[in-house]
């Protein structure tokens, strides 16, 4: 009997599925951490709740799954729904300005997308002549997709001076592509519900039954070894883009996933060579310990001192996801009865993705937290001038400062939001604001009219810098803004290389992101009787003591891999009986 195969037709329709499937979700959820300090101004904790979006969505998919997709409706067209309704949500999603409110409507979004990859992979297989023959050269393009993501942030940047990363366009170009995968559902093969007329049970269907292989003390051992992995994984996945943000770098989606490209090759060829030359065990070993390096790495980057690192930390990120993950699953495959190895791949599935990257966004999120820097001291004794020019021409040619207000009191980080809102007519914003520490009026009692000194001071102004004349190339800017008052008392907010600076005594700030040519932005100064704090669009001024933060994810990984050396064994593969 001649061979039969699958024709190219369908080939290139389920390798066109995949590739716009994967890119829906890379193309914003790596950068969201960057654009949730950015734009929203988040804290540690708010970010890591509003990320956990995905995996509450990755734990709750299988259900839908099997409960439901596989056993009613053709694949085709629940893949159909679930893009465009999801591709809505990502568009309102985009307009969110609340963390809470964002998190709701990216859970929603989750909760429909995280079965579409269960569902392209049903469609794949069904209509695949030889699964192990076919499914991997389709399915990588899933992976080709994640990586292709990266060229709407150097386009954007690079070819239309756009910022793309941190900003809420990844959202939208999210949805654009979840539109074009939801009509493009429907020219895929028609796909019937392959679990039709059969009894779904959930202990099944989240592989609940596969838990009877933990009295295997190795499997037991792996298990946790795998959520555990997870804090120090999702310290990248989910937090690595703020990391990137506070460098100064503009793209950040095309520089984290130079990664995912090195993964697509890792997979294809290294990895089956690791597994033929060292076996499992030292292959998941192998995994652990580059995880490990990835944040040594890290940490001895020291931020920009030697950015060659941080590439490298970034480079691994194909090993430890080939090597620990996808190994993985094929020590699973090894150790589980015939039975129930579909089920031992969904507990793994539900202890990583799930449960795993849920701890590891929590308990990330509480580091970078603790490790945050808001403000400058100011040396004890030391107080600001009172006083700010309403209207001034700047010691920068072109430049101007108009609008400007001093209060006798530093104003909260709400409060200072809220003149940008009210001037930028963000109506939502200013609406939630007022309700949560009072009217605008209140802030109109603290204004100051007569120049004098005092112990807390906050100073308000609406810059505009000039733009490049016409056949000049722009160039950053560097000079004084505003001077307020004289000596050592003098508080100085001015421009290094297009970065915004304020200064009082010792106490020195300035900003990693370049404020553009001809931008004009709300920029403001406060100062507590102990603290100055810089705000830039109603964005407080942050950095973070990151070799701490990524000595935790290192000491783990080191914890992990110690583990695996003195508890974890992999029994020989069984070959399967023949009829």
């Amino acid at each position: 009997m001649a061979e039969q195969r699958m024709s190219l037709n369908v080939r290139v329709r389920l390798s066109a599925m995949m590739f716009f499937q994967y890119a829906i979700h890379a193309v914003w959820i790596i950068q969201m951490a960057a654009y949730l300090d950015g734009v929203l101004n988040c804290t540690g904790r708010q970010t890591s709740g509003v990320l956990n979006a995905v995996p509450l969505g990755a734990l709750l998919a299988p259900i839908f799954v099997g409960m439901v997709a596989d056993r009613f409706f053709a694949g085709e067209k629940v893949l159909a729904l679930l893009n465009l309704v999801g591709a809505a949500l990502l568009v309102w999603a985009s307009t969110v300005q609340d963390p809470w409110l964002l998190f709701a409507a990216l859970l929603v979004q989750q909760l429909l997308y995280m079965p579409t990859w269960a569902i392209t992979n049903s469609i794949a297989i069904a209509n695949c002549q030889d699964t192990e023959k076919d499914l991997p050269g389709i399915r990588v393009w899933g992976s080709i997709g994640w990586v292709a993501t990266a060229l709407f942030g150097i386009v954007s940047t690079k070819l239309l001076n756009v910022q793309w990363d941190g900003t809420h366009l990844p959202l939208l170009g999210a949805a654009a592509l979840s539109v074009v995968a939801g009509l493009f559902a429907f020219a895929l093969p028609h796909t019937p519900p392959p679990a039709a007329g059969k009894k779904a049970a959930v202990a099944d269907i989240l592989g609940l039954k596969a838990l009877a292989l933990m009295k295997n003390p190795s499997f037991a051992v792996f298990i946790v070894v795998s959520l555990v992995a997870m804090i120090p994984f999702a310290a990248y996945w989910s937090f690595f883009s703020l990391y990137l943000s506070s460098l100064g770098t503009g793209i950040i989606t095309g520089t984290m996933h130079l990664g995912q490209f090195i993964e697509i090759f890792v997979m294809w060829l290294l990895l089956p060579i690791a597994l033929k030359k060292v076996g499992v065990k030292w292959t998941l070993v192998l995994g652990v310990a580059i995880l490990g390096l990835r944040y040594l790495m890290f940490m001895f980057a020291d931020g920009e001192e030697m950015m060659f690192l941080n590439y490298g930390g970034i480079l691994v990120h194909g090993f430890i996801f080939s090597f620990f993950f996808i190994t993985g699953y094929i020590y699973a495959d090894r150790v589980a009865p015939k039975e129930i190895r579909a089920q031992a791949q969904g507990l793994i599935m539900l202890v990583t993705f799930g449960a795993g990257m849920l701890l590891g966004n929590w308990i990330n999120g509480e580091i970078v937290d603790a490790n945050a820097i808001v403000g400058e001291r100011v040396a004890a004794g030391h107080t600001l001038p009172a006083a700010v020019p309403a209207e001034a021409t700047l010691g920068i040619e072109g430049a101007k400062a108009a609008d400007s207000v001093a209060y006798s009191r530093a104003l909260s980080d709400d409060e200072i939001s809220l003149l940008v809102a009210e001037q930028q007519k963000k109506d939502i914003l200013v609406e939630r604001l007022k309700r949560e520490f009072g009217d605008r009026a209140d802030l109109a009692k603290g204004k100051i009219s007569d120049p004098a000194e005092a112990k807390a001071f906050t100073f308000s102004t609406w810059l505009t810098l000039p733009k490049p004349k016409e056949g000049e190339e722009a160039k950053p800017l560097s000079g004084a803004i505003l001077k307020i008052g004289e000596g050592e008392n003098a508080l100085q907010l001015g421009l290094e290389g297009g970065r915004l600076s304020l200064q009082a005594g010792k106490a020195k700030m300035t900003q990693i992101s370049p404020i553009a040519a001809g931008e004009r932005v709300h920029v403001a100064g406060s100062f507590d009787g102990e603290t100055l704090k810089l705000y830039s669009g109603g964005k407080l001024y942050k950095r973070w003591h990151w070799r701490t933060v990524w000595t935790y994810p290192a000491a783990i990984s080191g914890a992990l891999l110690l583990l695996m050396l003195l508890f974890f064994k992999v029994p020989p593969a069984k070959k399967e009986p023949t009829a």
